[in-house]
């Protein structure tokens, strides 16, 4: 009876759903033009079991990051609609690109510049906070960081 027990202990914990394993990599941040608020661009891939949510990216070199995303109004313009928070699905990746979710950095506490290293955290609901680089790159570069899409 206990080789019993212990079976579907184990099958029970065989089938819980994991925990999110969140890894950020590519990050790049966009030298803006004079006081404008800059742009940042990474990839999040969740390689863990379960979803996990970022709720906030926080940077000492800037008042506030929120998340943005693109959306479509009247006719074909577009604009930037804030988000409070951006689903990363297990087994999944999310990708910060331009035309797409993005964070958007306001109130810099010094000019960017090429080359920089900015230092960010992301603040995730499962997995806590989780530390990034991220290089600035002038607007120029994102054509061949991030192709067009077609």
């Amino acid at each position: 009876m206990k080789t019993l027990a212990v079976f579907a202990v184990a099958g029970l914990v065989a089938c819980a759903p994991s925990e999110p394993r969140i890894v950020v990599t590519d990050a790049v941040v966009v030298v803006p033009a004079g006081d404008a608020p800059a742009a940042l661009y990474l990839t999040i891939e969740n390689t863990g079991g379960a979803a996990d949510t970022l709720r906030a990216i926080t940077t000492e070199r800037a008042r506030t990051v929120s998340l943005h995303t693109q959306a479509s109004g009247m006719g074909a313009m577009t604009h930037m609609v804030a988000m409070p928070a951006l689903a990363v699905p297990a087994h999944g990746r999310i990708g910060l690109r331009p035309g797409a979710e993005h964070g958007m950095v306001e109130g810099l506490t010094s000019p960017l510049l090429a080359g920089d290293s900015v230092s960010f955290t992301m603040h995730f609901a499962r997995s806590g906070t989780q530390r990034v680089s991220a290089r600035a790159v002038p607007y120029a570069a994102l054509d061949s960081l991030f192709p067009p899409r077609r």
